[in-house]
């Protein structure tokens, strides 16, 4: 716990605001490639559906 009362000392209200923006900032970029996988997912899935029909 002295790590964090000497992070917080040395960097002050400063932390609270940076911390959320690198939370906020690392959650985005995870529901951007998420949502992206999704879409390659479904286009796939959409391709193999019509290939069966095709037969």
């Amino acid at each position: 716990m002295q790590v964090v009362a000497d992070i917080v000392q040395t960097f002050g209200p400063f932390l609270i605001p940076a911390t959320l923006f690198v939370v906020g900032v690392a959650g985005y970029a995870m529901l951007w490639v998420l949502t992206g996988r999704r879409d390659k997912w479904a286009a796939t899935h959409e391709r193999e559906d019509s290939s069966s029909d095709e037969r």
